[in-house]
């Protein structure tokens, strides 16, 4: 079953509004999650009741959905601090004079995370959301709740009020853009960079069809959601001219796997300490910190490396000369977060073909960036040895200190790990950021 639906309980009466508004009110209930959650319950002060649907027009949300289908489905929340996302991820947004859940989507290509925060205090219609939710669902199933939703209330529209053709008008457009590969990937593009499709100038597609050329479709895309399209690609041009230019090569042959697909339900974090629990088996690791020379020996280059500086991302390229020898940058100094990228390196190629140019480590949400993460976090310190490790050293901040030292890490991963599994609360993190 689809873990996303919106579904439609009944149509009401018509009442005030523009022909769509009056055409489209219905009784709506929004549920995600394998679990069924419910994600519109209201306590409704007029009516006096707590209920699990919204009276609204529905036509706005399938406005909505169908004008933000692009961002929705491929934006993540790298630029989340922006009118603009909040405007196009965020249900809230929404308007049109009805009260709209808190509700934000937001992608990392392969699942969609659906946030929703509940209301403190009652809107004007005298009614509050009552839930709280974080829930993860695949992107094919947001899809498949939107096609499902919008057809719904085209087919209502065509009944009550033929003569609107706004919705049957977007669906054919999306339609269209959806079924033509080039057309597609254009708009793709655009959704990734925080652009509505067709927005971006001509010469913007073609500077990004030209790096794609040179660094391949798959980590250009990667780079363009972190970049900033008013650039034009010269920033993320200067940072890949820079990793090709650097003089340090490191040898990720070893690393590479052939079988990169994920688990069915696997989320991309799980992947990545998947794959890392099986690099540390395959190396007979066992749950051993690993050394400064055992990495260097691995990768056939001495730590410390020289910095590069800050770029917009850092990473590899791997040139004529193959795995064995990728170029490779690095934008920090500090011993931890070196070995920390090359990990992120060793897992990228561990989660995908190496059949991309360009290799980048950014600060994107994506789930390639939550595969490297998760696996440069697990593959230098394993949950079952940390958890050891501090139940003979303790959870205090020197505890968290030794940790770090032992494991080779900064204390800020030590304290998200533990967080993440629930041996620290969130707010541990604030003590260990300072």
């Amino acid at each position: 079953m689809p873990q996303l639906e919106f579904k439609i309980e009944s149509w009401l009466a018509p009442n005030d509004g523009d022909d769509l508004a009056r055409a489209t009110l219905a009784s709506l209930s929004i549920q995600a999650g394998a679990t069924t959650e419910v994600l519109t319950q209201v306590d409704d002060t007029i009516a006096r009741t707590t209920r699990d649907h919204i009276n609204v027009a529905v036509a706005p949300i399938a406005v909505w959905l169908l004008t933000n289908w692009w961002r929705l489905r491929w934006e993540t929340d790298t630029r989340a601090s922006s009118h603009t996302w909040k405007q196009s991820h965020s249900m809230a947004a929404i308007g049109g004079g009805f009260a709209w859940p808190a509700l934000d989507f937001v992608s990392d290509g392969e699942y969609m995370q659906l946030r929703l925060s509940h209301d403190s205090i009652r809107d004007v219609c005298a009614i509050r959301y009552m839930r709280d939710a974080l829930i993860e669902i695949p992107v094919l199933d947001f899809e498949l709740a939107v096609d499902s939703f919008v057809r719904q209330v085209d087919e209502r529209i065509a009944s009550i009020a033929p003569l609107n053709r706004l919705i049957a008008d977007l669906r054919a457009e999306l339609e269209e853009e959806r079924a033509n590969p080039s057309l597609s990937g254009q708009c793709k593009w655009q959704a990734l960079a925080g652009i509505d499709p067709g927005d971006a100038p001509a010469t913007w597609l073609e500077s990004v069809a030209s790096f794609a050329s040179e660094a391949g479709t798959f980590a250009m895309e990667e780079v363009i959601a972190v970049a900033q399209p008013e650039r034009e690609l010269s920033d993320a041009r200067d940072a890949m001219d820079a990793i090709m230019r650097s003089p340090l090569t490191i040898d990720l042959e070893w690393a590479k796997r052939h079988e990169v697909a994920a688990l069915e339900t696997e989320l991309p974090w799980e992947r990545g300490c998947r794959l890392a629990h099986c690099v540390r088996a395959e190396m007979s690791l066992g749950d051993l910190p690993i050394s400064d020379e055992w990495l260097s020996d691995r990768l056939n280059v001495s730590l410390p490396l020289t910095s590069s500086g800050k770029q917009l991302y850092t990473g590899g390229f791997v040139n004529g000369r193959g795995l064995a020898e990728t170029s490779v940058s690095v934008g920090s100094s500090r011993r931890v977060s070196q070995r920390f990228a090359l990990a992120r390196l060793i897992g990228y190629v561990q989660s995908h073909a190496a059949e991309h140019h360009l290799l980048p480590v950014t600060t994107g949400k994506t789930a390639l960036q939550k595969v490297q993460r998760a696996f440069a976090q697990e593959f230098f310190c394993p949950f079952s040895a940390l958890d050891s490790f501090t139940e003979e050293n303790g959870l205090d901040d020197d505890g968290i200190s030794d940790a770090a030292e032992y494991f080779g890490v900064s204390p800020l991963l030590v304290a998200t790990t533990l967080v993440n599994n629930k041996k620290l609360p969130r707010h541990r993190l604030q003590a260990v950021l300072g």
